[in-house]
């Protein structure tokens, strides 16, 4: 990620090509840690500070199974049987999604 001519850049790959969008902003949701290292650009005041945050020891986990636990939460992502659905984001664009539960109750 990082700021071009008054906006913001991201760049992912995508089926192994390189894509970089644009948009006016860019929310940056990880541990600042992770941040300050994608964010290019980064001032020096803000690259210490988030430097400096201390985080409490967490744990993530992985787990695979046969059957859907629990599909209720925000971020839980179930993979399911192969299915499509199309939806719409909060920018109006429609994607399609095939073989996964987000998360998001319909």
């Amino acid at each position: 990620m990082e700021q071009a001519g008054g906006k913001v850049e991201v760049s992912y790959f995508e089926n192994g090509e390189l894509v970089t969008v644009a948009g006016r902003a860019a929310i940056i949701a990880c541990p600042k840690f992770i941040a300050k290292r994608i964010i290019r650009g980064l001032d020096d005041d803000h690259a210490r500070a988030m430097g400096a945050m201390r985080y409490a020891p967490y744990l993530v986990v992985n787990a695979c199974t046969r059957q859907v636990i629990y599909n209720g939460s925000y971020d839980t992502n179930i993979p399911a049987r192969a299915r499509s659905s199309t939806s719409t984001s909060p920018t109006g664009s429609r994607t399609a999604t095939t073989g996964k539960l987000t998360g998001r109750r319909s």
